[in-house]
Protein backbone atom coordinates (compact mmCIF):
# COMPACT_ATOMS: atom_id res chain seq x y z
CA UNK A 1 0.00 0.00 0.00
CA UNK A 2 1.30 3.73 -0.97
CA UNK A 3 3.77 2.37 -3.31
CA UNK A 4 4.30 2.99 -6.98
CA UNK A 5 4.13 0.82 -9.61
CA UNK A 6 7.34 -0.30 -11.27
CA UNK A 7 8.40 1.71 -14.37
CA UNK A 8 4.98 3.87 -13.76
CA UNK A 9 5.87 7.67 -13.51
CA UNK A 10 4.69 9.08 -10.64
CA UNK A 11 3.65 12.22 -12.29
CA UNK A 12 3.46 13.01 -15.74
CA UNK A 13 2.17 15.86 -17.70
CA UNK A 14 1.33 16.97 -21.38
CA UNK A 15 1.83 20.02 -22.59
CA UNK A 16 0.22 20.39 -27.19
CA UNK A 17 -0.28 22.96 -29.64
CA UNK A 18 -1.68 22.56 -33.13
CA UNK A 19 -1.40 25.43 -36.35
CA UNK A 20 -3.80 24.67 -39.07
CA UNK A 21 -3.75 26.63 -42.18
CA UNK A 22 -5.62 25.58 -45.28
CA UNK A 23 -4.46 21.79 -46.07
CA UNK A 24 -1.33 22.28 -43.73
CA UNK A 25 -1.30 21.22 -39.94
CA UNK A 26 2.05 21.27 -37.22
CA UNK A 27 1.43 20.38 -33.98
CA UNK A 28 4.00 20.10 -31.03
CA UNK A 29 3.88 18.36 -27.86
CA UNK A 30 5.88 18.97 -25.20
CA UNK A 31 5.87 15.99 -22.49
CA UNK A 32 7.42 15.03 -18.77
CA UNK A 33 8.14 12.30 -17.21
CA UNK A 34 9.03 12.01 -13.40
CA UNK A 35 11.26 9.30 -11.30
CA UNK A 36 10.09 5.64 -12.11
CA UNK A 37 11.06 2.67 -9.99
CA UNK A 38 12.55 -0.34 -11.22
CA UNK A 39 11.61 -2.68 -8.50
CA UNK A 40 8.42 -2.92 -6.52
CA UNK A 41 10.11 -1.88 -3.05
CA UNK A 42 10.48 1.32 -4.33
CA UNK A 43 14.35 1.05 -3.03
CA UNK A 44 16.26 4.24 -4.90
CA UNK A 45 19.50 2.69 -4.99
CA UNK A 46 21.94 2.45 -7.71
CA UNK A 47 19.40 0.57 -10.25
CA UNK A 48 16.50 1.20 -8.10
CA UNK A 49 14.72 4.20 -9.84
CA UNK A 50 15.03 6.03 -13.57
CA UNK A 51 15.73 9.70 -13.72
CA UNK A 52 12.74 11.89 -14.93
CA UNK A 53 12.41 12.93 -18.79
CA UNK A 54 11.39 15.61 -21.12
CA UNK A 55 10.03 14.32 -24.27
CA UNK A 56 9.26 16.21 -27.98
CA UNK A 57 7.40 15.80 -30.90
CA UNK A 58 7.05 17.99 -33.77
CA UNK A 59 4.95 17.12 -36.48
CA UNK A 60 3.86 18.40 -40.37
CA UNK A 61 1.01 17.13 -41.95
CA UNK A 62 -0.56 17.89 -45.43
CA UNK A 63 -4.05 16.87 -46.67
CA UNK A 64 -5.20 15.90 -49.89
CA UNK A 65 -8.68 16.16 -50.85
CA UNK A 66 -10.01 13.67 -54.05
CA UNK A 67 -13.17 12.81 -55.12
CA UNK A 68 -12.57 9.26 -53.92
CA UNK A 69 -10.82 10.08 -50.92
CA UNK A 70 -9.21 12.30 -48.76
CA UNK A 71 -5.29 11.51 -47.70
CA UNK A 72 -2.85 12.94 -45.57
CA UNK A 73 0.83 12.66 -45.50
CA UNK A 74 2.36 12.68 -42.22
CA UNK A 75 6.24 13.60 -41.08
CA UNK A 76 7.06 13.30 -37.17
CA UNK A 77 10.45 13.65 -35.49
CA UNK A 78 10.79 13.10 -31.49
CA UNK A 79 13.29 13.89 -28.98
CA UNK A 80 14.21 12.69 -25.81
CA UNK A 81 16.27 13.96 -23.11
CA UNK A 82 16.84 13.11 -19.37
CA UNK A 83 16.80 15.34 -16.78
CA UNK A 84 19.43 14.57 -14.42
CA UNK A 85 22.21 16.99 -14.08
CA UNK A 86 24.80 14.48 -15.14
CA UNK A 87 23.26 13.91 -18.76
CA UNK A 88 23.26 16.37 -21.14
CA UNK A 89 22.95 14.68 -24.32
CA UNK A 90 19.47 13.03 -25.77
CA UNK A 91 18.66 9.66 -24.67
CA UNK A 92 17.55 8.84 -28.24
CA UNK A 93 16.51 10.99 -31.40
Amino acid sequence: VGKQLPYEPEYSATVTGRLTYKNWGLLYQFCYYSQRYTMSSNDITLTGSLTPYLMSNLSLEKGFAFRWADLSLKGTTSSTRSTSRYSRAPCRA
